[in-house]
């Protein structure tokens, strides 16, 4: 009896090594590939799968409830009875229910292919504790499944990420791809947290690379559901307006403060104020955001920490239409 309760305590004092999240809104279509992808992978450690649905109307919650039957004890499904929006979701999700050691995330469109995939990363960040997390290239598909040969996504196809892909508007790797140290739990570095909505896959490559190294697998062992035409995915809704490019300019000003207040190294702070101030300036320049003018650019730029470095960045990108 002593024996068994002994197992018993041990098993629930160990950690939790990969919490998975699925976010799923309206994905009718799309959510049974990816969590059949989850379980198709050859995992030999502890982890958790949370599967949130945000009250969707299109009958995935339906589809959630029949899969639900054959899941295992470590899949969770959160069924929202009212929609709370995305950054309410990822408030709860990363912040209240991701427990792991690292963590996952699967858009409910996205899948992922190659079977030893997540095996091979926790591999990888067990052995290197340099490092804050891992990705892999992708396959960009289209609603069906098939290849997508008209859009090229910026995954870095370097070994390593930087802060300087980052500048270049190169993504370590698409979400999907992604395994990372749980700074959420950890409380590693702080999150950085826009006041206005913007996706986020900018923001978390900063803040990856900011605070440690990021590896790059140059192996396609995931599926990017690149879809334009339908749906409710932020490639779907993307709309360029006055209004996107005012929270564009927010974004890049509350990352630089960001960088300044929280982070506070050199390489952090000079690579988000030369882009801040390149988009303030174009702002000014061509009209972009209502109120904006070269005025409150040339008040900018007289605090600047790094005027030298914003004029080349910015000669170099206007000479290069950016």
């Amino acid at each position: 009896m002593m024996r068994q309760l002994e197992s018993i305590v041990g098993k629930r004092a160990k950690k939790m090594k990969l919490s998975i999240a699925i976010m799923s809104y309206n994905h009718k279509n799309y959510i049974e590939k990816a969590i059949r992808s989850v379980l198709a992978q050859e995992i030999d450690f502890d982890y958790e799968v949370w599967i949130n649905d945000d009250c969707s109307t299109d009958g995935t919650q339906d589809i959630l409830r029949r899969l639900e039957k054959e899941l295992p004890d470590n899949f969770h499904i959160i069924y929202r009875e009212k929609n709370i929006g995305a950054v309410a979701s990822f408030y709860d999700m990363y912040h209240n229910r991701l427990k792991g050691e690292y963590f996952a995330t699967l858009e409910a469109d996205d899948y992922w292919i190659y079977p030893k995939k997540l095996k091979t990363q926790i591999e990888f960040l067990d052995s290197h504790p340099e490092y804050t997390a891992v990705a892999h290239n992708v396959e960009v598909v289209d609603e069906n499944g098939e290849p997508r040969l008209d859009y090229i996504y910026p995954e870095c196809k370097n070994d390593e990420y930087t802060l300087k892909d980052y500048q270049k508007g190169i993504l370590s790797g698409q979400t999907a791809s992604l395994v990372c140290r749980n700074f959420y739990q950890s409380k590693a570095f702080k999150p950085f947290v826009c006041s206005v909505r913007w996706a986020g896959d900018g923001a978390k490559n900063f803040l990856l690379a900011a605070h440690g190294k990021v590896k790059c697998i140059q192996e396609v062992w995931s599926a990017y559901r690149y879809v334009t035409s339908q749906g409710d995915s932020y490639s779907a809704t993307f709309k360029r307006d006055r209004d996107m490019e005012n929270r564009f300019l927010i974004f890049h000003k509350e990352i630089y403060e960001h960088a300044v207040n929280e982070i506070k190294t050199k390489e952090s702070i000079k690579i988000t104020e030369v882009m801040y101030m390149h988009y303030l300036l174009t702002a000014a320049l061509k009209h972009k955001v209502d109120n904006i003018s070269m005025k409150d650019y040339f008040k900018a730029f007289g605090k600047a920490k790094n005027k030298f470095s914003c004029i080349g960045y910015s000669i170099k990108c206007l000479l290069s239409r950016k």
